[in-house]
């Protein structure tokens, strides 16, 4: 038996999970060097070397034309993910919805219409954060 457990409240780099992808793809160049080149982001660990920067910017391109990120097995083994960026009224990304299955079984649940249902469910909580925006705090 296969099974996914619960990630809620887990925090993993952005740049390795699909729905961090899907974010991360819709922000400025700019952003991204601060993000991932800058002396912060070396201070803290969280520089892309040299070396891989150039195949995640082209990662996120992809990602850019399909609407989607996918991850296979690159927060954990034996788990693979598909994630789309969620936006508010204004456009803004506000965060991502994923799903993950275990990676024997990606394939058919991909080819089963998991990009349409996980498009259809995000346009759904779309409609519901423009029609209960954030309370000022």
């Amino acid at each position: 038996m296969l099974r996914i457990g619960d990630r809620q409240g887990t925090v993993m780099p952005a740049d390795k999970t699909s729905g961090g992808k899907a974010m991360l793809a819709e922000l400025e160049p700019a952003m991204m060097e601060q993000l991932f080149r800058s002396q912060n982001a070396g201070i803290s660990g969280d520089t892309i070397p040299d070396a891989e920067y150039g195949a995640f910017l082209r990662e996120l391109e992809s990602i850019r034309s399909n609407g989607f990120a996918a991850n296979f097995e690159g927060t954990e083994e034996g788990v693979s993910a598909l994630g789309m960026a969620l936006h508010n009224r204004a456009g803004a990304v506000v965060g991502a919805l994923t799903v993950a299955t275990p990676s024997t079984r990606f394939r058919k649940v991909f080819d089963a219409g998991l990009v349409a249902n996980l498009r259809e469910t995000c346009r759904q909580v779309e409609i519901d954060i423009a029609a209960n925006p954030a309370e000022p705090a």
